[in-house]
């Protein structure tokens, strides 16, 4: 998972693959919410990263919009907050979350993305690493 700009989501999504209804959810979301973070990486990350926000920051102060997949199971958010503050942190985290995948060949892998199927191995140096486990939430 990684944080990105609106301009290289739309030289990923080469802008003509855009949904217009998620354009105009962004557009009224913003409304609402101005301040914005954009994340590409994996499903699970990205339910990861929503439930880390729901912890730490709380239900009521963020929305978001899923663009579609760019690949399988793969895709960029744009979650959205009420204030800058929290817009800060979750900027901040994006870079030391990592996904746990017990069941995967590797025990209790902890990975996160680096673009579509490039992964970073969870580093002990990292010690703002946040692990967490694949959640159904």
């Amino acid at each position: 998972m990684r944080l990105r700009s609106y301009t290289e989501m739309i030289v990923e999504y080469k802008v003509n693959e855009f949904y217009y209804d998620d354009l105009l959810e962004s557009e009224a979301l913003h409304a609402k919410f101005p301040y914005s973070v954009i994340v590409e990486g994996e499903y699970l990350e990205h339910n990861n990263l929503t439930n880390w926000i729901k912890i730490n920051i709380g239900n009521d102060i963020f929305d978001c919009v899923d663009y579609g997949k760019i690949s399988y199971d793969y895709c960029f958010v744009e979650y959205f907050f009420k204030d800058n503050i929290a817009a800060l942190k979750v900027s901040e985290i994006v870079p030391h979350i990592y996904t746990l995948y017990p069941l995967s060949p590797k025990p209790n892998r902890a990975v996160k993305s680096d673009g579509w199927e490039k992964v970073i191995e969870y580093n002990l140096k990292d010690e703002h690493a946040i692990i967490m486990t694949i959640s159904n939430n």
